[in-house]
């Protein structure tokens, strides 16, 4: 059966069939060659395995010298079999032999493995942010660009998240292409680490500043500036417990992205010492959940049952859009691999429709061996190829290459960073062209306006503001809110606080406000914030209360009596009507001529008040009306004229000075001579038997004269009120449009362009026009340099 199926191998068995009928002929040479025969069998079995072991990878074999081996194209084939391996196993032997400390022999190994892998790495490749220098030039320019039309273009952010024990500050250190951090069991994140990259061309090696840290009694309240190579040992001095709080490092340097780096503590499944589950959980999410951040979960490569990164990553981004896998210690993982079909299995079962890179980085102590940016650099990049070599041995899908070190992680990371810039130019073009139109706009604007700036101009601009103006003072007199009674309003004793010397006193000077502030005079709203026409009406109310005070007797001594009469001319007797009238016709102007000026001179100070009152709204009537936009002049804006605004007010004060000192004057008229109050009284005291005697032992003129005195006092009262009504307010209603008017109607042209500061405002104007001229050109060049470096930052060589 076996014959027929494999009529190939019938030599074969034709010999078999010889050797037989030879060893019944002679059995000793039949034994001879059966012994050749095995010999020969055991060593093409051990070269098969020899040659087994020499396409597995370089990692597999730490224990082994070089491998011989040549790789052509996609396949690894041996040159020459190697068959004996004993030399080899000698040479190991004797030099494990040798007093060395435990691991040093691994660890000489692994370096020279790496070191056959090739020193040359692309000078582009050496650190994440280092970009091409055109790519560099151009991207600063576009940072400046955005700086100076205020578009605000984010900067890539980046928050690792992690297990505890990971890898994840040594995996920023392989993505920089520097040492800095804290790495090992007694180096755990304990503080949240924000790494801050910054371009800055005049820095050729980077500048490390750590800011103040309020944790730090040392550096409470100054930054600190390192080098590389003491950073890990500063950070260790601020991570020595738990803290919320962050440690700041700001890294400048030449062609470089601006790019932060948010390393977090790791994640723990139950309290440990100082560190709370809880307390990181909360700060983890605080920090990823800022929309913008770019979350990077890093966990130790196994086997896809045991992870469970990608199922906590669902609780800071549902969606996963934001996210990015990282499994690192791959190399080891990977000698668990025997066939393409194992490994290309693993590679495409992790997280669907999101990035997911494998990565290895060198052992801690190839790590202390090289120190140096750029062999730390080289070591990473072996690392990667070295990972690459090994599962290429075994066919994996060559569309999995691009997830495959921390190299091709860096490349997607600066593509993110620069993808994040690229996205910014259309809109510095756009705010640019905006802009620009906005000043040709402007800068055809001005011209007109300097051109028609002349005397019909400003009348016309003029004539506008005096209108608004004495409408805002009319419509305040009579009573509207919009002047903001909360602020512009004044309470009765703000008031008086505001006049200065304003008390009510009497004929001795004495304030008089105790005696009338019973609870029956006690002045409406005095508690109430007032202003205008209201608080004219209390002012008035106020005035009255202090006239209308208790019964106050009126002091007369004899002397007053005695002199006020006289002698009579008919005959030699004394006259006491004309002396009661003489007596109470002074009274009364010595106690109320002092309250009446008080009274025009607070009413003139509450009208006055109006003025800057009626500005301010005018002011906020115009912000909500329009937004000014720069520094650039408005000639229709009577902001730009404020000596007008002044002569306007000035114009509009003395018209209420003048119309108080009217009131005042028809006001002094209640105080008639004593010859025609006498007159005017003598029917009411003829039939007063006045004595004949010079010492009125009756005081009958005494009570004469008080009764004149309360007669004066309600006459005057009631006149004083209706002449403040008729002589102050009404002409401020009906008087004051064709008084400030006809002044502003009256100005020359010459005295209009000097109250304008028409020479001045032209000035500014043409000062103005050069100005936006000179922006618009600028803004031209920035539309130039913007599309040149935009097509240059398309192309980033890295």
């Amino acid at each position: 059966m076996d014959e027929k199926k494999t009529p190939p191998k019938s030599g074969a068995q034709r010999t078999t069939e010889r050797e037989r009928s030879v060893k019944k002929m002679d059995p000793e040479i039949s034994q001879d060659e059966e012994k050749k025969r095995e010999e020969k069998k055991r060593e093409e079995k051990r070269e098969k395995e020899v040659s087994k072991t020499d396409l597995k990878s370089e990692a597999q074999r730490k224990t082994e010298s070089k491998a011989d081996i040549k790789i052509e194209g996609e396949k690894e084939k041996p040159e020459r079999p190697r068959t004996d391996t004993k030399g080899d196993d000698k040479k190991a032997s004797s030099k494990s032999k040798k007093p060395k400390e435990g691991g040093q022999d691994d660890d000489y190994a692994e370096i020279k493995e790496l070191e056959a892998l090739g020193e040359s790495i692309p000078e582009l490749q050496l650190k994440l942010v280092h970009l091409h220098s055109e790519i560099t030039s151009a991207y600063e320019r576009l940072i400046k660009m955005a700086s100076q039309m205020n578009v605000p273009i984010s900067s890539l952010e980046i928050v690792l998240i992690g297990p505890q024990g990971s890898g994840k500050s040594y995996l920023l250190e392989g993505l920089l292409g520097h040492q800095f951090n804290i790495i090992g069991h007694e180096g755990a994140t304990k503080r949240p680490l924000y790494i801050y990259i910054r371009n800055n061309p005049d820095c050729s090696k980077p500048r490390c500043t750590l800011k103040r840290d309020p944790l730090s009694q040392e550096h409470q309240d100054r930054d600190c500036t390192v080098e590389m190579a003491e950073m890990p040992s500063e950070l260790q001095n601020r991570n020595k417990s738990f803290s919320e709080e962050g440690i700041f490092v700001h890294i400048e340097l030449k062609d470089a992205f601006n790019i932060t780096f948010i390393d977090t503590p790791g994640i723990i499944k139950e309290d440990q010492g100082d560190l709370s589950k809880a307390k990181i959980d909360a700060l983890i999410h605080s920090l990823a959940r800022v929309p913008h951040r770019i979350l990077l979960f890093v966990e130790e490569a196994k086997e896809w049952e045991q992870v469970y990164m990608p199922e906590e990553a669902k609780k800071f981004d549902p969606e996963l859009s934001r996210s990015i896998f990282v499994y690192t210690n791959f190399n080891a993982h990977l000698q668990k691999f025997t066939s393409p079909v194992q490994v290309n299995k693993y590679l495409a079962s992790a997280t669907p429709e999101v990035k997911n890179f494998f990565v290895s980085m060198p052992n801690e102590k190839v790590r202390a061996k090289f120190t140096d940016s750029d062999k730390w650099a080289e070591k990473v990049w072996q690392v990667q190829k070295r990972d690459f070599f090994a599962i290429e041995a075994l066919s994996f899908d060559k569309r999995l290459e691009s997830y495959i070190g921390v190299f091709n992680l860096r490349h997607y990371l600066i593509n993110l960073a620069w993808k994040s810039y690229q996205d910014g130019v259309p809109r510095i073009l756009h705010t640019i062209r905006a802009k620009k139109e906005e000043t040709d706009n402007q800068h055809q604007k001005i011209q007109d306006q300097l051109n028609s700036l002349e005397c019909p101009r400003l009348r016309a601009i003029a004539s506008v503001f005096v209108t608004e103006f004495l409408q805002l003072i009319e419509r305040l007199i009579e009573g509207t809110s919009e002047g903001n009674p909360a602020v512009n309003g004044q309470t009765l004793d703000e008031e008086k606080n505001a006049c200065g010397d304003c008390e009510w006193v009497d004929a001795q000077n004495r304030p008089i406000k105790k005696e009338y502030d019973a609870e029956e005079n006690v002045v409406v709203s005095s508690e109430h914030k007032l202003y205008g026409g209201q608080q004219f009406e209390r002012l008035l109310h106020e005035f009255h209360s202090a006239l209308e005070k208790p019964n106050s007797a009126l002091e007369i001594h004899f002397d007053d009596i005695a002199t006020a009469a006289g002698i009579n001319r008919i005959n030699n007797i004394p006259n006491y009507a004309w002396a009661a009238c003489d007596i109470a016709t002074h009274k009364a102007k010595d106690t109320y001529l002092p309250l009446i000026e008080t009274l025009i001179n607070r009413a003139v100070y509450i009208m006055k008040r109006l003025a800057d009152m009626a500005e301010k709204i005018m002011d906020s009537r115009k912000q909500t009306r329009y937004d000014i936009k720069g520094s650039i002049l408005d000639v229709e804006k009577i902001e730009q004229y404020p000596y007008f605004i002044y002569y306007v007010k000035d114009v509009y004060y003395k018209f209420v000075e003048s119309t108080g000192k009217i009131c005042l004057e028809k006001c002094l008229d209640e105080f008639y001579h004593t010859r025609t109050i006498y007159w005017g009284q003598q029917q009411e005291v003829a039939y007063i038997a006045l004595s004949l005697e010079r010492n009125d032992p009756d005081n009958k003129v005494l009570k004469v004269a008080q009764d004149l005195f309360k007669t004066l006092q309600t006459r005057i009262t009631k006149n004083v009120l209706l002449k403040c009504y008729n002589f102050f307010l009404v002409p401020l209603q009906t008087q004051l449009w064709t008084h400030v008017q006809g002044k502003i109607t009256s100005l020359t042209d010459a005295d209009l362009k000097q109250i304008f500061e028409m020479d001045v405002m032209k000035k500014k104007v043409a000062d103005d026009a050069s100005h936006l001229d000179l922006l618009s050109k600028q803004l031209s060049d920035y539309e130039s340099q913007l599309i040149e470096n935009a097509q240059k930052f398309a192309h980033h060589y890295y």
